[in-house]
């Protein structure tokens, strides 16, 4: 075996366990997550190794046939975080709203009696 062999095979392994590494803190954040948005991060990081993973493969075996798998999985991934994104943010604002409208009256006698005009 030549060095050039040699120094893939070890920059091969180093990628991998890396991305495996990667894969499992995010598969721990997707089930200890406090939050949906956290859920949603870690989901996305689990699909971004797998992708990648994928993606080291092919440029590994010189070979094409899993970047059509690629595409389709980068693509559902990207929709699924949009989508669970718009879906945080309508939460969001629709609990600012009703801890605004709540304290809106706290508020507006803090105003009155605070200001000096």
């Amino acid at each position: 075996m030549n060095l050039n062999a040699e120094l893939t095979t070890i920059v091969l392994y180093v990628t991998y366990a890396g991305l495996i590494v990667s894969a499992v803190c995010g598969a721990l954040r997707l089930l200890k997550g406090e939050s949906l948005a956290d859920r949603i991060i870690a989901l996305d990081v689990v699909l971004i190794s797998l992708i990648s993973g994928v993606a080291v493969r092919a440029a590994v075996t010189r070979s094409g046939v899993g970047l059509d798998l690629l595409v389709v999985v980068a693509i559902i991934g990207f929709t699924a975080a949009v989508a669970a994104t718009r879906f945080v943010e309508v939460e969001y604002d629709t609990a600012r709203r009703q801890g605004s409208d709540s304290s809106a009256g706290s508020e507006a006698g803090a105003d009155s009696r605070g200001s000096t005009s």
